[in-house]
């Protein structure tokens, strides 16, 4: 009798335990919550290519998916735990939309949403190839750059903002010219070049950079269907050129 009375109250403690306090482990709840968006940092174009650079900023790595439409054929493209994803085998010169998404482990996905680019042969410089391609007139030094199509000769911010004259001393302020219906970026220095260079020979510098704007946008030289100068000539859009000219 004593051991069944026993065994009736530990039972009727673990009723009562597990009807008030739970004793037993909680199955966890599932993972409903979508995933953060990425940051993305930049949007390159290159010859029948486009590539996308995230950040993923404080949160954990997830997988991303990129849609879009080839010859009317939906692609779907996806990896995970990666910062960047390169998409091939486009058509130049045609624009391409493309919708992003992100998903977790878990099968949870964020709202997409798009971005548009446009594949294209890189825009490059051809010309100056060496440090002697300058011309003086009246002591100031000329400059011609010649790309290899035209140029978006009248850009919404200023060229002064990422295109740069300098020596190894200073700075040099300067004008400059379209020619050729902007396949020719002519510079002309506005001192003489004892002005700017205090002993000689000295080095000039001509750089062609980028100014961010906000988001995964930059401007800077670009030609007319808005293709970012390749200046490094890597095969993608938006590589910074310096090119260099030994003043005598």
């Amino acid at each position: 009798m004593k051991n069944n009375a026993r065994a009736l109250t530990i039972l009727s403690t673990l009723i009562f335990c597990f009807l008030l306090f739970g004793c037993t482990e909680e199955q966890e709840e599932s993972d409903t919550t979508p995933p953060k968006l990425i940051l993305l940092s930049s949007i390159n174009v290159g010859d029948r290519s486009v590539s996308f650079n995230w950040s993923w900023g404080i949160y954990e790595s997830e997988g991303v998916e990129i849609t879009y439409y080839r010859n009317g054929i939906k692609k779907v493209v996806r990896e995970y735990g990666v910062d960047g994803l390169v998409i091939t085998n486009l058509t130049n010169n045609v624009t391409y939309k493309f919708t992003i998404v992100v998903y977790d482990k878990a099968g949870n996905r964020s709202n997409g949403f798009d971005v548009y680019a446009t594949p294209n042969t890189p825009f490059i410089i051809i010309s100056p190839s060496s440090a002697d391609e300058y011309t003086v007139v009246d002591s100031l030094v000329k400059i011609d750059v010649r790309f290899n199509r035209p140029a978006d000769t009248i850009p919404y911010y200023p060229i002064s903002g990422f295109v740069y004259l300098s020596t190894d001393y200073s700075n040099v302020s300067y004008t400059y010219y379209w020619l050729e219906d902007g396949e020719v970026l002519s510079i002309l220095s506005k001192e003489k070049i004892d002005g700017f260079c205090p002993i000689f020979p000295c080095n000039l510098y001509l750089s062609f950079k980028f100014m961010w704007i906000g988001g995964a946008s930059y401007v800077g030289i670009s030609d007319t269907n808005g293709m970012l100068l390749d200046g490094d000539q890597d095969g993608w859009e938006m590589g910074n050129a310096v090119l260099t000219f030994n003043i005598q």
